[in-house]
């Protein structure tokens, strides 16, 4: 994370993902922390959260376009509204976003220096 600031690069949280780190939380380890978690992410000045109204009919743009699930629009659509790099290792988000020209780092293929440039 430190690198990334140091290098002027902003690390955008869709809230659908915060959303589903909840659940996941919550479910594998109790609604008390996901609470804490949650409120952590929704807080920190390490991240910028992006609400669904900003990019809410791109992300069903992308659905339409790509087949994506539903979640991968809203994270596929965020970056492609904001004209941001998508890093993710999850490699048919990365292939649906590259259709569309987002630029992708997928994680399990890239140096760390491919981020930060």
């Amino acid at each position: 994370m430190k690198a990334l600031r140091s290098s002027g690069i902003t690390v955008l949280i869709p809230y659908p993902v915060i959303v589903e780190v909840a659940a996941v939380i919550s479910r594998l380890a109790g609604r008390e922390l996901a609470e804490k978690v949650v409120e952590s992410l929704k807080t920190t000045e390490d991240y910028g959260t992006v609400y669904e109204e900003e990019y809410r009919d791109k992300a069903l743009k992308v659905a339409l376009e790509t087949g994506s699930s539903g979640f991968d629009a809203y994270i596929i659509a965020l970056a492609w509204t904001r004209g941001a790099l998508l890093i993710t290792d999850d490699e048919p988000m990365s292939k649906h976003a590259e259709t569309l020209g987002v630029k992708v780092v997928l994680l399990r293929n890239a140096d760390p220096r491919d981020i930060i440039k």
